[in-house]
């Protein structure tokens, strides 16, 4: 119902919630809600009352939730809320409070959420939450707080003392009188009291910087975290991020180093002759003629006559860059081709460098290699003729 003057007489007995919102109480009674000690919940919110009599919630025994905000308060004496042990929530919000005499809330040793903010405090001993164990959250902010220093250098360390309770303190604001609005007390630190010499940043200093450094120590550590599995993901994929990145930009990494500069070839190709129609129709042309051309060693056109074919094999590789292996099983049965494999072995075990670059060509059986070889292929990557990514690779 609406517009009642009176809390309702016929309100049942065993009623649990009482929605009394927006009426006309202005007065609320002693003893206006005997017998109905079932509530759990009453609303009074925006019912234009002006003034709460003694004993007024007496016998609400389970009561836990208080609605009062949206009134028209303007004083709180200290028995309003006289044996209200189970409250824990109390809104008194959006009213008129001017004075709230300390024993207030003495009795309300569970509440846990009090709105004090929009009223019209000025000053307030904070000894008034002394009995309040369980609160959690108090706001206090759209009061005209007073900017007089004897209130501040008491108030506001006990504000900063308690920032996961009061939950607005950012918006807390001092006035000098109605009229001149002062400013937000968390900004304070450049402000000293007029008459006196001590400023208030002894006060509230400290708290700010330790929370402030806690959250920048916090944003540091997550983004070095961060960086640190970006790092980690990038380096085990280094591989195929060099990759993409050749296929759509066309840029390369680690062509060349300066201990290189001095090779006669970029690359040494090593491959058996049953194989040398794949060497000639389709690596060559790619590799010496392509975008990025490279200088090929290559069997038929640059070993020279009459020179014993081991020595320069070994001279050869010695030359080159890199070493490309087509491994197919030709290769696998030619001796000429596991010597040409050991020694480029031999070179990358001695520069500790990715000399050898493995071309799979054709099936081959893992029982007919090598141990050394198949010990490689286990250790190292390689690319497969056929590969759709084949030439990024």
């Amino acid at each position: 119902s609406r517009h009642l003057s009176n809390v309702p007489f016929m309100l049942p007995m065993d009623a649990t919630s009482a929605y009394l919102d927006g009426n006309v109480f202005r007065n609320l009674s002693s003893h206006s809600f005997n017998g109905r000690s079932r509530l759990r919940e009453l609303y009074l919110n925006n019912s234009n009352i002006y003034y709460i009599d003694n004993s007024t919630f007496n016998g609400l025994i389970d009561l836990i939730v208080l609605h009062i905000e949206g009134n028209y308060l303007t004083i709180l004496n200290g028995h309003e809320f006289l044996h209200l042990g189970t409250l824990q929530e109390l809104y008194l919000n959006d009213n008129r409070l001017e004075t709230i005499a300390n024993t207030t809330f003495k009795d309300l040793m569970m509440l846990r959420i009090l709105h004090l903010h929009n009223n019209h405090i000025v000053t307030i001993d904070t000894d008034i939450f002394a009995n309040n164990v369980a609160l959690l959250q108090l706001t206090l902010m759209e009061n005209p707080w007073s900017c007089n220093c004897e209130f501040l250098q008491n108030f506001w360390p006990w504000v900063l003392s308690n920032t996961e309770l009061v939950k607005d303190l950012r918006g807390l604001q001092c006035f000098w009188n109605q009229s001149e609005p002062g400013q937000l007390l968390i900004n304070a630190n450049s402000t000293e009291c007029p008459g006196h010499s001590t400023s208030l940043i002894p006060y509230w200093t400290p708290s700010i910087i330790i929370q402030n450094y806690f959250i920048l120590i916090v944003s540091l550590g997550a983004s070095l975290l961060l960086i640190i599995i970006i790092s980690i993901v990038l380096y085990c994929h280094r591989d195929v991020l060099r990759i993409w990145i050749y296929a759509k930009c066309g840029v390369r990494f680690f062509d060349k180093t300066e201990d290189d500069s001095n090779k006669q070839y970029d690359a040494f190709v090593s491959y058996s002759s049953h194989d040398e129609n794949f060497v000639i129709r389709e690596l060559v042309p790619r590799l010496e003629e392509g975008n990025l051309s490279y200088k090929l060693c290559l069997h038929y056109r640059d070993f020279p006559l009459g020179i014993c074919i081991a020595e320069t094999i070994i001279r050869c590789i010695e030359a080159s860059r890199r070493t490309v292996m087509v491994l197919s099983e030709s290769y696998i049965k030619s001796e000429w081709c596991r010597l040409e494999f050991k020694t480029a072995h031999h070179q990358v075990l001695q520069d500790r460098k990715k000399r050898l670059i493995v071309i799979i060509y054709g099936d081959i059986a893992q029982d007919d290699l090598d141990p050394d070889l198949r010990l490689y292929l286990r250790t190292n990557t390689y690319v497969k003729w056929g590969d759709p990514l084949f030439w990024e690779k």
